[in-house]
């Protein structure tokens, strides 16, 4: 009997640490400085075993503009079906000029260079918060903003530093 509920305990136990497998990340930092998200501007986030920040905090932080198109309505198209307009955002990084541009909710980023228009589909989606903040996965915005981005476990870190 006694047996059977240590096997049962550990089975438990082992079950209950695999839960956390994926850490919330705590603390950023860009180019080794720490960095804080104002409170007015939201917080990290976790979802789909990622990481996400308010988009206009780390966009402006690393030096882009960002617009918002707060459409959110229905539309009717010349062949009489309707269609629902969603919000967008458009982010311009100003040293290359070039700028991308989503759907709130959805995988797809259209990513418009000078030369170049291109789709890349992330692995999960962005998403307005309930504090009404568009999020969007921290490292994919940074990558694509020519940073590499880093996980210290220890300190719960997410680190940015320009490559």
């Amino acid at each position: 009997m006694k047996k059977r509920l240590l096997t049962a305990a550990l089975a438990i136990a082992m079950s209950l640490g695999s839960l956390s497998v994926f850490a919330t990340a705590e603390k950023i930092t860009i180019n080794n400085e720490a960095v804080e998200i104002p409170a007015d501007m939201g917080t990290i986030r976790e979802k789909d075993d990622r990481t996400f920040v308010p988009i206009r905090f780390i966009t402006e932080y690393l030096g882009c503009t960002v617009k918002y198109d707060n459409t959110n309505s229905t539309v009717q198209t010349g062949d009489g079906k309707t269609s629902n307009l969603q919000s967008t955002v458009t982010i311009t990084e100003s040293k290359t000029n070039k700028s991308f541009f989503f759907v709130v909710g959805d995988k797809e980023v259209f990513v418009i260079a000078p030369d170049d228009v291109s789709v890349i589909s992330m692995d999960t989606k962005t998403f307005l918060g309930d504090d009404d903040r568009t999020y969007v996965p921290i490292r994919f915005f940074a990558e694509a903003m020519n940073y590499n981005v880093g996980w210290n476990e220890e300190t719960q870190t997410v680190s940015l530093n320009t490559k």
